[in-house]
């Protein structure tokens, strides 16, 4: 919370001007979205969220996108209880369920991928700002790989699939088919080899 000359911290939710918290946090606390508008879950602290930053958005993609999107859904409802509400600072906007047009969303991330490029489109109702959408992006950089001192060969391989829905799938049996026997049989048992897994979701599967 903030006061004149002082921040407080690890104030209660509903004195704190400032939340930081991780998804998995806020999920926790809120519980599930078929819990709201029920005595069991508490999510009344989110209903007058004015400007929601994401840092680091593409670590969120490792973890459990779920937890984003719940948070996002229990985001600028209306409050359940009235608790010490002072109804002369209330707007008219949120009286109409329209305080999540006002929200500013503000998404930081190195990279962009399905999951944030869909939480930041049109067609998302958990970011539907009036102000409209803007994405600014980086000049691109020259790549570093030819600065390697030992030389490293890159192999691209091709995984057909038939739609955009079944890629997941397609790119994880091909990869157990194809790419994953390779490796057990040049590495063997006492070498050493780095798997890099850009999704949480393959990750868990690999």
């Amino acid at each position: 919370s903030l006061n004149r000359g002082s921040v407080k911290f690890f104030s209660d939710f509903y004195n704190s001007d400032i939340i930081v918290a991780s998804p998995l946090g806020i999920r926790t606390i809120v519980g599930p979205l078929e819990a709201a508008q029920s005595k069991k879950s508490d999510y009344d602290f989110l209903s007058s969220i004015e400007i929601t930053a994401l840092d680091c958005a593409h670590i969120f993609s490792m973890q459990n996108w779920e937890h984003l999107k719940t948070v996002f859904g229990y985001l600028n409802r209306k409050p359940f209880k009235l608790r010490e509400t002072d109804f002369s600072r209330i707007r008219e906007w949120n009286l109409n369920d329209q305080a999540k047009f006002f929200r500013q969303t503000i998404i930081l991330s190195r990279h962009m991928n399905l999951d944030i490029s869909a939480l930041f489109s049109s067609r998302n109702k958990l970011c539907n700002a009036k102000g409209g959408r803007i994405k600014i992006r980086p000049k691109l950089m020259s790549g570093t790989i030819s600065r390697v001192v030992q030389p490293m060969r890159q192999i691209y391989q091709q995984v057909t699939c038939t739609s955009l829905a079944q890629s997941y799938d397609a790119r994880f049996e091909y990869f157990i088919d194809n790419i994953l026997p390779k490796v057990d049989s040049v590495v063997g048992e006492t070498g050493r080899c780095l798997v890099f897994i850009p999704s949480y979701l393959d990750f868990v599967r690999v």
